[in-house]
């Protein structure tokens, strides 16, 4: 149980925070200016005025003495001050990395935050002092201030992280890191004419390489006569011209540069450096091939993330992703707009949505497709495939002059069926809109005339939703009449689900609910006992 304030001051003090000798110095102090204050109607002297001014000086000398003493008391009986010293190293040391790959560094920022972290605790500072890895991020900016020489001291010949962005210092800068080539581990720069001088220089340390070409430079490769190990390579708004295959490649980032690279390039560079673990690419060009059957699969055994997340990229990188031979747990994220759709409208749905249900088929079957409906302004599909939920956005304006609403959800449904003939669960997000005619509450009937094999359904807890479920429409069949398995997810109890439950039992037509799962729902005690009489098994997630 935890100290109460009172009882943490009481330990503190036992521990003997505040020094024996500061104390006294303050109970002396303290008397002498009540005795000085008493004598308040009496003339004060400019003696009296200095020993006063004296006095006081020693109370704040002696309350800064145990303020300190007491946090660094404090500090050292925190669990984070147990920790070994190589261990709190790392965790400091990864607090001041701002990208999640670890390859962009911002100076400033990292010094700020260096030194935030050095005034915690003297215990802190210390292992920030004496460690060279926590000065081994060198900037143009700080070119003429005192804190890069510190740092270049401080490094000692640990691997050095140059970052060069615009600033007056930029040239003297690249000349002043050339002799420390041998040392660059990445090499951050907004590209200019005079780094063509020192990328020839060896470099047998550099892992990470990261150029913005400023949309008129062409960059250079990079450095790989000199840099074997070269694992991390960025191009933004520049040129793209790069054959040499990195045996150590395994993460690539493409983003504004000119021309966008074709099809079977990308497929080519994935071949190339089979070590490849992340691409993001944000425009790709079409291929120049007479058909996609042309193209070569190619297989990627190590690509964990693929990402087009951008506005350029068209159905084009639907191609790309298809002719990717990549592990069920590979995470892709994809994105069509309307505006970059040149083809069949019919073609690119049986491409997108044949690849999310082939990269299913291939999970087991205990994991769930999320599909989320949308209609909104945005105009456009996000495909993601996670590990363990693929999920399809699709916001459907941009379907509005070129294909029909009903042709469209057609297509969609007649793809995905045979995805879900077995345990697979179908399901819809909770934060769909109900509005529009291609909303969520127009789709889920027709849907379910379409996929009679469906077992597993999981959707929102809401009145029209559960009215899909419950009555057999005047004209047609029954929605999902092989549905067993139904997971609802939302607010409020739905006085109707006891409805469902029972009309589904009693009609010969359709196959009974086994299972119900309550997610995030306010349940009524006397309710739910009534549908557990009906459903074999009732569980209420709510409270889990």
């Amino acid at each position: 149980m935890a100290d109460t304030p009172g009882e943490a001051e009481s330990a503190i003090v036992a521990r003997g925070v505040p020094p024996a000798k500061n104390a006294a110095t303050i109970e002396t102090s303290l008397r002498t200016l009540l005795t000085s204050f008493q004598k308040v109607e009496q003339t004060s002297s400019l003696l009296e005025a200095e020993l006063l001014l004296s006095t006081c000086r020693e109370i704040r000398s002696a309350a800064t003495k145990i303020r300190t003493s007491a946090q660094n008391q404090w500090n050292a009986y925190q669990e984070v001050g147990q920790l070994p010293n190589e261990v709190l190293h790392e965790i400091l040391l990864n607090a001041l990395v701002d990208n999640k790959v670890g390859y962009i560094r911002r100076p400033t920022s990292y010094f700020v935050r260096q030194q935030a972290l050095r005034r915690i605790s003297s215990h802190w500072n210390q292992i920030i002092t004496s460690s060279p890895y926590f000065w081994n991020t060198l900037c143009c900016i700080d070119f003429r201030r005192k804190r890069f020489e510190i740092a270049l001291e401080k490094s000692r010949n640990v691997g050095l992280h140059i970052t060069c962005r615009s600033s007056n210092y930029c040239r003297r800068f690249a000349e002043r890191m050339s002799a420390e080539s041998h040392r660059w581990i990445s090499l951050d720069i907004l590209y200019d004419t005079y780094w063509d001088d020192h990328f020839p220089l060896p470099t047998p340390r550099l892992n990470g390489f990261r150029a913005n070409g400023q949309g008129q430079w062409e960059v250079p490769t990079p450095p790989t006569e000199h840099a074997q190990g070269l694992s991390l390579v960025l191009y933004h708004a520049t040129s793209f011209q790069w054959n040499t295959p990195l045996p150590s490649l395994y993460a690539l980032e493409l983003t504004g540069v000119s021309p966008a690279p074709a099809v079977e390039k990308l497929l080519d560079i994935v071949a190339a450096n089979p070590r490849l673990e992340r691409l993001v690419i944000d425009a790709m060009s079409p291929h120049s091939l007479p058909t996609t059957s042309n193209l070569r699969k190619v297989t990627a055994p190590n690509l964990r993330y693929i990402g087009l997340p951008t506005l350029s990229t068209s159905e084009t990188s639907v191609d790309f992703i298809t002719h990717l031979i990549v592990a069920p747990t590979t995470y892709v994220h994809i994105r069509i707009y309307a505006s970059e759709i040149f083809g069949s409208i019919p073609g690119l749905i049986n491409k997108l949505i044949g690849y999310l249900c082939d990269r299913t088929n291939q999970l087991d079957e205990s994991f769930a497709v999320g599909i989320r409906i949308d209609p909104g302004y945005w105009k456009g599909v996000i495909l993601e495939c996670p590990p363990t939920n693929p999920i399809l956005k699709v916001r459907f304006g941009w379907w509005t002059h070129r294909l029909s609403v009903q042709d469209g959800l057609r297509a969609i449904v007649d793809v995905m069926e045979p995805a879900f003939r077995g345990k697979r669960e179908l399901c819809f997000s909770p934060e769909n809109t109900s509005f529009s005619d291609w909303s969520l509450s127009k789709i889920i009937g027709p849907w379910g005339q379409r996929l009679p094999h469906l077992s597993h359904l999981a959707i929102p807890s809401s009145s029209w939703t559960l009215d899909t479920l419950t009555h057999r429409p005047p004209e047609g069949e029954w929605a999902y009449p092989n549905l067993q398995h139904l997971r609802l997810l939302g607010s409020e109890w739905q006085s109707g689900l006891v409805d469902l439950a029972r009309n589904r039992q009693n009609e010969p037509t359709v196959k009974t609910i086994e299972s119900l799962v309550l997610e995030r729902i306010n349940t009524e005690p006397q309710s739910l006992e009534e549908l557990k009489a009906l459903v074999g098994e009732v569980l209420d997630e709510t409270s889990s």
